[in-house]
């Protein structure tokens, strides 16, 4: 029966133990099942025992008395065996918490047996306990409820249940924290108030208090405690539910009544209220600063009143078909007070109360002009971006801004290409107009009399002033507004405006004008541009061509084709190598050296060979781009200058005469650095005298610092039998020079040619070039252009930039731009977009893309036009501009009347019912059928009515609540 029986005899009187065991082994217990210690009951009961077992404890005095809160909450049996003087002490000891107590004179075998009877008991209830405490446990971890496990001495934390850990934020390796961590001390006082009450036996009421998650936020619960036994240990349950929403709401609540009446005043749009008869009964403050009238003044009129006389016919026929339920919003046009007429979107809702209906009114002038400005603007864009020189797009685009502005004519006037003259390039007309058909002509800069040169010599504005034409030997006289177009700070253009009578500008116009000017002076600037440099590629007597850095050719001017016999088509792809000369073909190292020092200048001589096989000697001078990752190759044909050169230079010392003529400057320079022959083209190039005493060194001739780079090259080859080609500056003439190298047996013979002039035009050439970049550059537009096989050509950088955040490297010219990770759809819409294009139509689409770079969504105008070279498509150019902020304005003007309709429903169809029966009681009570009905139950239904249509306000009230906010 006591075979897993284990006692322990807790006494440091070793008489006692011996008789306590002693009877405990007569009863049938072993030696091993009986223990003994001197520790102390508190220190055995702090152990924390997992499982029950009981303690004889002997005592002979009270200082054990204090164990009280101990016992309670330990998992000990415990027996008292006092001393006869204690015995008193008893009935307290067993309060304190000890489950038996026995005199000393008590102790027998009897006893003992009883006493481990009533163990045993204890045992087996204590085991059928732990069943239930195990379900506890699995009912404590998965319901849905926030509970919390307190000590109940010291309330710290001991568990948290999973929805409690959800709810505030703290793990279960986090705890061993007191509930005053999570609460104010107000609510902290609170739980320990409640904790007394349980210890007490009675049970505490529902609480509610503000608690803190782990994060500071703060919380509203409605908990509950109760006494309950965890992990075998007597604890405090804590069931919260979180309340904060209720709180809140029932806090929202008391401001309800307060904003439902300002929300009538405050809303942004002019609400009115109308009868049956179209009369108005009720106006905002926002429906009296549209009209710029008193609410007085507009109360019991009709709306026709304010309209237009064009108008109140529409209307009237509008208030027919909305009273039918057919129609509830529309624009009209409003005549305000000051005479003013606005642009009014309006919307209605029937029955809002039976038989009063609402407006409302909000002012879209200003938005719609803007709309309309910007539509205005996309296609002056679009008319300008379709050309490069003065044609009909330019005067489509003058007519437009005629158009919105008002005037009757516009004239475009552009400085000639020697700038002595204004030429009158473009003329733009108003839509029904009288058409002045002036013709163009020219004005002389030194006229300057004439207002367009004035405009352009002051770089002012001429604000309305006369200007008489002859039409036809009619005289014409016109009002006139001359503005000069800029780009850079420099007048490039004027622009004449012309009307019959000098009119005013509004707001939006002179936004449009402004903007309009500004983009035409940016695209004369940029026609400039190309023409100048289309001048210098096609008209210089020089060969100019563009090569990729893979070698092959992708641009040539005319004396290209002319030197190699061939046509441009023929020559534009094919590789630069294939036209050397068989020994040249160490140039191709050369030009890849060039490519990979990047943006370095390269000067060489090599033989091309022409279809007729004659071989041609050019002098080159290259350099790389790095951006449009090609070639610049500017040269001269020096074939004949190469035959006379080489049999000059072996007839030099017999034929000075011939030497003496030739304009390059030649000396024959001996090994030790003496000069054996200078001509007279040397003479003046270097400035030496003809009758200067010999023997003259070379050193002496170059007048060069000998650290300088012009000394040190010429060091290099000098001593090198082998003919050298090289350029050079020289630091102190100021001057560049080509410079070669050929042995005449011992001898050294050096030419020199002054280049100076040459290296100034590829100067030129490359300053223009960065101009047209710096142009296209200078735009917040995406512009792109993509050739047959829908390969990039050219890019400006917020494009490249786009690009380069969404690909994740930077687009590269003549790689695809349908790039692999991109999306396949994207991939796929855009290549069709670009076979239409290729296909010869001119288009625009709306796209939504992401922009990596402001991490944004962005609405796209995106347009494409075929670009044309000798009337055939070689590839697409694409421009596009961001439009998102237009399409936002539109969404919130429609998000806020949904708001407005939702509004107006409710209060059209829940206030109508229990209005209705309020009306319908307060009749009964009027007619005198109290007798009838009992009043307590009249009272009661217009009661209940009254509340129904309280919930119904505070619906409303929400919902307005929710749209002001947003």
């Amino acid at each position: 029966m006591y075979q897993n029986l284990t006692i322990t005899i807790v006494n440091h009187q070793r008489i006692q133990v011996q008789r306590i065991r002693g009877l405990l082994q007569e009863i049938g217990l072993k030696k091993q099942q009986i223990k003994t210690s001197e520790t102390a009951l508190k220190g055995m009961i702090e152990g924390k025992c997992l499982a029950p077992q009981l303690i004889l404890f002997y005592i002979d005095n009270l200082e054990e008395q204090a164990l009280t809160t101990l016992l309670l909450h330990s998992n000990v049996y415990v027996v008292g065996i006092v001393e006869a003087h204690l015995q008193d002490q008893i009935p307290s000891l067993l309060q304190a918490g000890f489950q038996d107590c026995l005199s000393v004179e008590q102790l027998n075998r009897y006893q003992l047996e009883k006493v481990l009877i009533l163990f045993n008991k204890h045992l087996a209830k204590a085991q059928n306990n732990s069943q239930y405490h195990t379900l506890y446990k699995n009912i404590f971890h998965v319901s849905p409820v926030p509970m919390l496990i307190l000590e109940p001495t010291t309330l710290h934390l001991i568990a948290l249940n999973q929805y409690a850990t959800e709810q505030l934020g703290y793990q279960p390796d986090e705890l061993n924290f007191p509930i005053s961590t999570l609460c104010s001390p107000q609510e902290f006082s609170t739980i320990q108030h409640n904790v007394m009450t349980l210890t007490q036996g009675l049970t505490p009421t529902l609480a509610y208090g503000k608690f803190f998650k782990k994060n500071g936020e703060i919380i509203h619960l409605e908990y509950s405690l109760s006494l309950v036994f965890f992990e075998e240990t007597q604890a405090i349950l804590l069931v919260a539910k979180d309340v904060t929403d209720y709180k809140r709401a029932s806090e929202n609540e008391k401001k309800s009544l307060v904003q439902l009446k300002a929300i009538f005043e405050q809303t942004q749009e002019a609400i009115i209220l109308f009868n049956d008869e179209g009369a108005i009964t009720q106006v905002n403050s926002s429906a009296c600063k549209l009209l710029q009238l008193a609410a007085a003044q507009i109360q019991g009129q009709t709306v026709a009143k304010f309209l237009e006389k064009v108008q109140d016919e529409h209307f009237q026929q509008f208030w027919k078909v909305f009273l039918e339920g057919k129609k509830n919003k529309g624009i009209t046009t409003f005549v305000r007070a000051d005479g003013k007429k606005i642009l009014v979107n309006f919307k209605f809702k029937r029955n809002l109360v039976e038989g009063l209906h609402m407006g409302a009114f909000s002012d879209i002038t200003d938005s719609y002009q803007q709309q309309k400005l910007t539509s205005n603007l996309n296609e002056l864009y679009r008319l300008l971006s379709r050309t490069i020189e003065y044609n009909q797009f330019i005067n489509k685009a003058l007519d437009l801004v005629c158009n919105v502005t008002g005037f009757e004519m516009a004239q475009l006037w552009v400085l000639d290409a020697a700038k002595q003259k204004l030429k009158n390039v473009c003329v733009g007309h108003k839509k029904g107009s009288p058409k002045h058909q002036v013709p163009l002509y020219d004005i002389a800069l030194s006229d300057t009399d004439v207002l367009e040169v004035k405009t352009l010599q002051t770089q002012q504005e001429q604000q309305w002033v006369r200007i008489k034409y002859n039409i036809y030997q009619e005289a014409f006289v016109c009002h006139s507004h001359l503005i000069p177009l800029k780009s850079r700070n420099e007048v490039v253009a004027v622009l004449a405006f012309c009307a019959t009578q000098a009119i005013e500008l509004s707001k939006s116009q002179q936004v449009f004008c402004k903007n309009a000017t500004e983009v035409l002076g940016l695209k004369i600037a940029k026609i400039n541009i190309i023409q100048e440099l289309d001048k210098v590629f096609h008209h210089s007597n020089g060969l100019i061509c563009t090569i990729t850095k893979q070698g092959y050719f992708t641009k040539v001017n005319p004396m290209v084709c002319h030197i190699l016999g061939l046509s441009e088509h023929q020559i534009q792809g094919k590789p630069f190598s294939q036209f050397l000369h068989k020994d040249e073909v160490g140039i191709c190292h050369y030009l890849s050296n060039l490519v990979e020092s990047k943006n370095q200048s390269l000067e060489f001589s090599c033989r091309l060979i022409s279809k007729s096989k004659v071989c041609h000697w050019i002098e080159w001078s290259a350099v790389y781009d790095p951006h449009a990752e090609c070639v610049y190759l500017t040269g001269k044909d020096i074939t004949e200058e190469k035959i006379s050169q080489k049999k000059y230079l072996q007839e030099a010392e017999n034929n000075a005469v011939i030497l003496s003529s030739i304009k390059d400057g030649y000396f024959i320079v001996r090994k030790n650095g003496e000069v054996k022959y200078w001509n007279n083209a040397a003479t003046e190039m270097f400035e030496l005298c003809p009758k200067r005493p010999r023997p003259l060194l070379f050193w002496d001739v170059l007048q060069a610092q000998p650290g300088s780079t012009f000394f040190k090259i010429h060091q290099k080859y000098l001593g090198k039998a082998q003919e050298q080609y090289f350029t050079v500056y020289h630091e102190s003439k100021q001057k560049w020079y080509a410079v070669s190298y050929y042995p005449i047996e011992d001898d050294m013979a050096i030419s020199y040619r002054d280049i100076t002039q040459l290296k100034e035009q590829e100067q030129e050439i490359e300053t223009m070039k960065v101009n047209l970049e710096s142009l296209i550059d200078n735009t917040d537009d995406y512009i792109w252009s993509v050739d047959k096989n829908l390969c990039l050509l050219t890019a400006n950088s917020p494009y490249l930039n786009r690009m380069y955040a969404s690909i994740g490297k930077k687009p590269v010219v003549g790689e695809s731009v349908l790039y692999p990770v991109m999306p396949k759809e994207w991939n796929r819409q855009f290549k069709q977009y670009y076979k239409k294009a290729l296909a010869g139509q001119a288009f625009t689409i709306v796209e939504q893309w992401f922009n990596p770079l402001k991490n944004t969504h962005e609405i796209l105008e995106i347009s494409f036009y075929p670009i044309y070279r000798n009337h055939q498509r070689i590839g697409v150019a694409c421009f596009s501009k961001n439009i998102s902020e237009s399409v936002k304005h539109l969404q919130a003007i429609e998000s806020q009347n949904h708001r407005l309709r939702e509004i107006a429903w409710l209060q059209s169809h829940k206030v109508r019912g229990p209005l209705s029966r309020i009306m319908g009681l307060v009749g009964l009570v009027g007619n005198g059928l109290e007798e009838a009905i009992p009043m307590n139950q009249l009272l009661q239904h217009i009661n209940d009515s009254a509340l129904e249509l309280d919930g119904v306000i505070h619906e409303i009230v929400k919902k307005a609540e929710k749209w002001n906010i947003q």
